[in-house]
C-alpha cells in the first residue's frame, strides 16, 4: 500500500488534531495507530486501508482493540485521502456494509461453506471474519461482472478482477481457492474457477534466528541484577525468554494461570485457543513471585502483569511488551544494525536451541503451543546444519575450476 501522501502529510495531521479539539486519550489512539499503520502497512500484501485493517488489524488484536484501530485507521484513511480531518468524527466511506446481503444465494452459500469448514477446523472468529472479507469482496465482483452463479464466472472475469484491485497477497488468492474448495462437491464450477486464480507460490526467508553469542547476551542483560529493568519487565522477559509465549499470551496472563503450589503455568493461546500447561522453571517462577511480592500494585485486577501510571491501574498491552524487549535488545547491544528484533525472536530461539538439543518433533511442538507439527518447519529451514545435510553434492557435475577461483573460502 502506498503511505507515501500520508506520511508527507505527517505534521499537517497532528496539527489539525491539536487544534480540532481532539482528546488527548484519542490523539494518542490515533497516533499508536499511525505509527503502527507505517510500520506493517507498507507492505505490498495490503492494497488498502481496508486490506489493513483486514488482514492485520483484525488477527493480530482483541474484538475491542480492533474496534478501536478501525476508527483511527477511518480517520487517517479520510485525511489520506481529502487533507482534512472528518466531520463528524466517524468518516463515511469506510469499510461499507456487509457485502453478504448483496450476494446472490449461490455466492451466499459458498461464503457459508467457507466459514463452517473453518469453524470444524477451530479457526478463531476473528480470523474468520478477516478472511471471508477478501472472499465476498470478490464473489461481489463476479456479480457485478453479470455472473448469478460460481459457474458463471470466467477467466477473464477473474483476470479483470486481479488487475483492478492490484491484489499481490498471495493469502486473498489462498482464501477464494480455499473457499471453493470447501464447495467443490455441491456448487459445479468451483474447481474450474479454482483453476483461473494466479498461481503464486508462498516463499519464505530463512529465519533470522539468534546465535549462540546474541542468546548469551540477551540472557546476560535479563537476569543480570543490575539491569535497569523493573521487577515486572524482568519477570516478563524472563517468561519470553525461557518459555518463548507470544507477547498477547504474556499480557493476557492472569494471577490463577500461574500455580507456584504445582510449579506450572496455563493458560489459553490466543492465537489457536487451545489451552497449554507449561512447567514452571524455577528462574521463571521466581522472577514472577518477586514481582508480585514486591513491585505489583495491591489491587483486585486479574491480571498478573498491570500498568500504574500513577493515575490508575490497567492490565499491560501486548504492545508495551514488544517495547519492553526493545529495551533488552538495546542493553545487550544485539542486532542495532536494524535486523529483526522483538518477542517473537524469542520464541524462535527457543524452538531452535530444543531442535538443536535433539528434541523430536511432537516434543517442540508441544512445548510451543503448536496446533499442527508442520507449524516447525519455519524453525527447521533455520537450522544451518539440518540444511547442510540436505545440500546436494556436485561433485558428479563437469564444473571448471574458474568458477570457484573469485569465491571466498
Amino acid at each position: 500500500m502506498d503511505l507515501s501522501n500520508l506520511k508527507a502529510k505527517k505534521e499537517a495531521l497532528f496539527s489539525a488534531l491539536k487544534d480540532g479539539g481532539y482528546s488527548k486519550k484519542t490523539m494518542m489512539d490515533i497516533t499508536s495507530c499511525y505509527n503502527v499503520l507505517m510500520k506493517y502497512g507498507a507492505s505490498k500484501d495490503y492494497a488498502s486501508y481496508e486490506d489493513f485493517y483486514t488482514f492485520f488489524i483484525v488477527p493480530n488484536y482483541s474484538p475491542s482493540s480492533a474496534k478501536d484501530k478501525k476508527g483511527c485507521l477511518a480517520t487517517l484513511w479520510y485525511f489520506d485521502k481529502n487533507g482534512t480531518l472528518p466531520t463528524p468524527c466517524v468518516p463515511k466511506g469506510f469499510m461499507p456494509r456487509d457485502t453478504y446481503g448483496l450476494l446472490c444465494d449461490e455466492f451466499k452459500r459458498v461464503v457459508d461453506n467457507y466459514r463452517r469448514g473453518k469453524r470444524e477446523r477451530r479457526n478463531l472468529e476473528n480470523t474468520i471474519k478477516g478472511r471471508t472479507y477478501s472472499l465476498k469482496k470478490f464473489l461481489l465482483a463476479c456479480q457485478n461482472a453479470g455472473c448469478k452463479k460460481i459457474s458463471d464466472i470466467t477467466e477473464d472475469i477473474v483476470r479483470d478482477y486481479y488487475t483492478n484491485e492490484n491484489l499481490q497477497s498471495i493469502e486473498v488468492t489462498s482464501v477464494i481457492r480455499d473457499a471453493l474448495s470447501y464447495s467443490s462437491e455441491e456448487i459445479q464450477g468451483c474447481d474450474v474457477v479454482s483453476s483461473y486464480l494466479p498461481k503464486k507460490k508462498m516463499t519464505r526467508k530463512p529465519y533470522d534466528f539468534l546465535s549462540s553469542s546474541e542468546s548469551k547476551a540477551l540472557q546476560a542483560v535479563i537476569e543480570s541484577p543490575d539491569n535497569g529493568l523493573s521487577l515486572r519487565n524482568k519477570a516478563i522477559m524472563t517468561i519470553v525468554f525461557y518459555l518463548g509465549l507470544r507477547r498477547g499470551d504474556v499480557a493476557a496472563l492472569k494471577l490463577k494461570d500461574v500455580d507456584f503450589q504445582k510449579d506450572k503455568i496455563s493458560f489459553v493461546q490466543s492465537k489457536t485457543n487451545v489451552r497449554q500447561e507449561l512447567p514452571l522453571r524455577p528462574v521463571v517462577g521466581n522472577a514472577i513471585y518477586e514481582y508480585i511480592v514486591k513491585e505489583r500494585p495491591r489491587c483486585n485486577h486479574e491480571h498478573l502483569f498491570l500498568i500504574d501510571d500513577g493515575k490508575n491501574v490497567r492490565p499491560i498491552t501486548a504492545w508495551a511488551i514488544y517495547d519492553i524487549a526493545e529495551i533488552v535488545f538495546e542493553k545487550a547491544g544485539v542486532r542495532t544494525d536494524g535486523r529483526r528484533r522483538g518477542v517473537h525472536v524469542f520464541r524462535h530461539n527457543l524452538a531452535t536451541s530444543l531442535i538443536k538439543e535433539g528434541c523430536d518433533a511432537l516434543e517442540v511442538t508441544s512445548v510451543m503451543g503448536h496446533v499442527s507439527p508442520s507449524s516447525l518447519e519455519v524453525y527447521l529451514s533455520a537450522d544451518e546444519n539440518l540444511l547442510r545435510a540436505c545440500a546436494l553434492s556436485i561433485e558428479e557435475y563437469p564444473l571448471y575450476n574458474d568458477i570457484f577461483k573469485h569465491c571466498k573460502p
